[in-house]
């Protein structure tokens, strides 16, 4: 009997591990056939950087306002693109006549005198007000006349004279002309001297307006950067009329 329950004992005990060996097996043959499905890798998108022109809306029919917006262009192609700088001298001295003439009307206007012990004062302030703006009037006029800027000589060409920036729109024409010349022009021009160094262009608005008034900021900027590019070169104009823009080049 002993021996008939070891025996019964030993195969219940092979047979218990031939069902756990079965399963194991069933399980192992489960994880190798079916492995475990990692997730696609995330493919990285290319950044691509979009480059979005905003264009500057005019009322073409507003002249005083395309000439604004052609004159900025200007300056700040010679100073971005060009890389000239420009002298505030002229402004600084107008700022500050400016500034002499605001504060005679501010004391004319909230000094603790009562009227009419005030009159002298007013008188006084009155008048040196009305001849200060009397001078920037005749700044305007005679001294800035049409420029828009004056730059420092330009240091990679080893220039000695500073630039002088002019510009001209006339009223009932399409027309936009661009200046360049040396300071000290104006100066030649009094006295007689010749020739006179000078780079002249002219366009039609049409060329950087479309019929919606939208301004083509990137094509004026090229094509200023040319102007420049001939004075740099010393491809002078001959001398004719102010701004009729039939200028020729000089022969060299």
């Amino acid at each position: 009997d002993d021996t008939t329950q070891h025996a019964v004992s030993c195969a219940a005990s092979t047979s218990f591990k031939a069902v756990v060996h079965h399963y194991i097996s069933i399980i192992m043959g489960k994880k190798k056939s079916s492995p475990k499905e990692e997730p696609p890798a995330e493919v990285e998108k290319p950044e691509t950087e979009e480059s979005v022109i905003e264009l500057h809306q005019v009322d073409t029919g507003d002249i005083i306002k395309v000439k604004q917006v052609l004159d900025e262009t200007v300056v700040s192609t010679l100073i971005t693109t060009c890389d000239l700088k420009e002298n505030h001298r002229l402004g600084n001295i107008k700022l500050i006549l400016m500034a002499v003439a605001c504060a005679f009307a501010a004391v004319a206007q909230f000094a603790p005198v009562p009227f009419p012990e005030n009159r002298p004062l007013l008188g006084v302030c009155g008048t040196i007000y009305f001849i200060i703006s009397g001078i920037l009037q005749l700044i305007l006029w005679f001294v800035d006349e049409d420029a828009i800027m004056i730059t420092y000589p330009d240091e990679s060409i080893k220039e000695t004279k500073g630039l002088r920036v002019r510009t001209v729109f006339p009223r009932y024409t399409e027309f936009f002309t661009l200046m360049l010349e040396y300071e000290d022009n104006k100066e030649l021009k009094k006295k007689g001297q010749k020739p006179v160094e000078f780079v002249k262009e002219t366009w039609s608005v049409g060329n950087f307006f479309d019929v919606d008034g939208y301004f083509d900021a990137a094509g004026f900027d090229k094509a200023v950067a040319r102007v420049y590019e001939r004075f740099k070169k010393k491809q002078f104009d001959v001398e004719d009329d102010e701004f009729t823009g039939n200028n020729k080049q000089k022969k060299d």
